[in-house]
């Protein structure tokens, strides 16, 4: 038990530090911009495919679960 007490008070400063760390590296102003790489992209098509396949696995699960609560519904009458 001392060793899981110890392991989880390490795990948590390490965590601090390295949290704080990262805070103190942001604040340096070593800031990259990306803005020349991504103005010139066109994210809508993108965006419509992933919207698309997301409705089409949410009907895919809607109608799997219909199935199964007409199944229950036909089995228990």
């Amino acid at each position: 038990m001392k060793f899981k007490k110890l392991f989880n008070t390490a795990v948590i400063s390490a965590l601090a530090v390295s949290s704080s760390a990262f805070a103190a590296e942001g604040s340096t102003g070593f800031n990259i911009d990306f803005s020349a790489l991504s103005n010139n992209i066109d994210f809508s098509g993108v965006i419509t495919v992933l919207m698309t396949i997301a409705a089409g696995a949410i009907g895919i699960s809607l109608a799997i679960a219909g199935i199964k609560h007409i199944k229950s519904l036909v089995r228990s009458s």
